[in-house]
């Protein structure tokens, strides 16, 4: 090839790329243009522009975050220059500069709204560094999970203060889209404060397993791991919707009603958000109580609520005009309702951290001290949302009752999901979690439908669906019967008990309003 030949080659590709990029750059360009920007970057072995375009991408159909605006004024500069010149010179002398940019912007996280800051996270495998992992599995959680830049710091400092000196024994990892927990075989009780005070810092716990505190037995240390949108657990206490940190949640039970001396232990239980301590022994709540155990640090603290809703990722909004006095967060789920969140460092503040002596071992059951009015936010008279004032219409007619429905499901997961799809369907539900207590409160009242798993802990299979169906048949206004069934075992033993309205595990949305709509029940929302 001729000279002249060359270097007019070497133009026509400069202009190529230039026009690639100058086309990507421009507002709401499609994806397809970046990529073909970076075919052409990784043609010509680019590594930094690839890297650097590749940051860019990420970002496509928004505007870019102003972090990554000096790579996109350097990408803009140099595409011009190579334009002008018919050279790619300006690429390549600036390649290891843009692969600079694009490492230090590949470090960060960004949050699904458009405007949403941007975050510095490292991946777990980083922030460890030399910290031995037991198997692959746990190497794949390390690949897998990032943390904040402040949850790597914390996280890493608090290993070096509870590893024992020259520690080989590795680290078991689990985590969620939520949550980062590690479990750790040693741990040098002589340096617990230290710990609790830098893991506390980040919102996170620590904690012996829970087969039993010794000082042998493995320790666990929870800390938030990175998500764009945070998960939290829903629930409602005096007429107050909150939201707990979900790494914040050791553990979740049901217990009977007003029975928080079963709840907790023997320990006091504290309602976040209420105007009251609730003793141990006070008068029933609710036929079922949830009790949510929270921990900060050291601390643990039995939370017990109204109602539990579910696990559910949130987005930061703006708190509601009449949120509780004191909360300063609140989040909105995909369905837009507003929770505040109950912070666990508040809700914990003025309980003390365990004593450590000689040998120091947590209680069998963590401790918890009563709380006082002083870190229990009190709530207004209502929660509501208030509306912009309007002129008043004209009185509407009344609305129409709500349809009640019992739910029999042993299982809670299921049990707080179905009665979530329910509720959105604006029907008013009651829940329980075995035969007995279905039968007792199947005549209470003019059920619409009756929900039941085909397996209880003390009644299942035909012999159970036939005697709910025809207790439900002898009232005066018979509900209708649904059966929760798995597989297709469960739908035959539906089919033999005569039970013809079925609804399959997991639940969905459309197959429940679709048995909604064959029962005659509108929803009301």
């Amino acid at each position: 090839m001729s000279e002249r030949n060359a270097t007019e080659l070497g133009a026509e590709i400069a202009h190529v790329l230039a026009d690639a990029i100058g086309t990507a750059l421009a507002p709401s360009a499609p994806a397809e243009c970046w990529r073909a920007a970076r075919d052409a970057a990784q043609l010509l072995s680019l590594e930094g522009l690839d890297r650097a375009l590749q940051v860019c991408e990420l970002h496509v159909g928004r505007a870019l975050p102003p972090e990554v605006a000096p790579i996109a004024e350097r990408l803009d500069r140099y595409a011009a220059a190579a334009r002008a010149s018919g050279e790619l010179a300006a690429f390549r002398d600036h390649d290891a500069e843009l692969g600079a940019l694009a490492e230090e912007a590949g470090g960060l996280e960004w949050s699904e709204s458009d405007t949403g800051p941007a975050v510095a996270t490292l991946g777990l495998t980083e922030a460890l560094g030399d910290i031995t992992l037991a198997t692959d599995a746990d190497h794949a959680v390390a690949r897998r999970v990032r943390v904040t830049a402040a949850v790597a710091a914390a996280l890493r400092a608090t290993l070096d203060w509870l590893l024992p000196e020259h520690s080989t024994a590795p680290i078991r990892l689990t985590a969620d889209p939520a949550t980062l927990q590690l479990r750790l075989d040693r741990v040098r009780f002589d340096r617990m404060r230290a710990a609790d005070r830098v893991i506390g810092g980040v919102g996170g716990n620590l904690g012996p397993a829970p087969e039993g505190p010794s000082m042998s037995a493995p320790w666990i240390v929870r800390v938030p791991a990175f998500a764009t949108r945070p998960s939290y657990l829903m629930a409602e206490r005096g007429g107050a919707r909150i939201a707990i940190p979900w790494h914040a949640v050791l553990e979740l039970r049901m217990a009977p009603g007003g029975d928080a001396d079963h709840a907790s232990h023997g320990a006091r239980s504290f309602t976040p958000l209420a105007h009251d301590v609730i003793d141990a022994g006070a008068a029933p709540l609710r036929y079922e109580q949830p009790v949510v155990l929270v921990a900060h640090g050291l601390k643990r603290g039995y939370c017990t609520v109204e109602r539990l809703i579910w696990r559910m990722a949130a987005t930061p909004c703006a708190l509601p005009p009449n949120a509780p006095d004191g909360t300063t967060e609140a989040v909105a789920t995909d369905d837009g309702e507003v929770f505040v969140v109950a912070s666990p460092e508040r809700l914990l503040a003025q309980i003390d951290t365990p004593s450590f002596q000689a040998h120091p071992v947590f209680d069998a059951a963590p401790r918890v001290p009563t709380l006082t009015r002083s870190n229990v936010v009190p709530l207004p008279a209502s929660t509501a949302v208030a509306e912009p004032a309007v002129a008043a219409p004209a009185a509407p007619p009344a609305p129409a009752r709500a349809a009640e429905v019992l739910v029999a499901e042993d299982s809670i997961a299921a049990r707080l999901f179905l009665v979530r799809l329910l509720e959105q369907q604006g029907l008013v539900v009651t829940s329980v979690a075995t035969s007995s207590q279905l039968m007792r409160r199947l005549g209470e009242r003019p059920w619409a439908l009756v929900f039941t798993d085909v397996e209880l802990p003390d009644a299942q299979g035909v012999d159970w669906l036939r005697a709910v169906t025809e207790a439900a048949a002898a009232l005066h206004a018979p509900p209708r019967v649904v059966a929760l069934v798995r597989d297709r075992a469960d739908l035959d033993i539906a089919r033999i008990a005569e039970v013809t309205d079925t609804l399959l595990k997991p639940f969905g949305r459309e197959p429940l309003a679709a048995l909604l709509a064959r029962a005659g029940i509108p929803a009301t929302r």
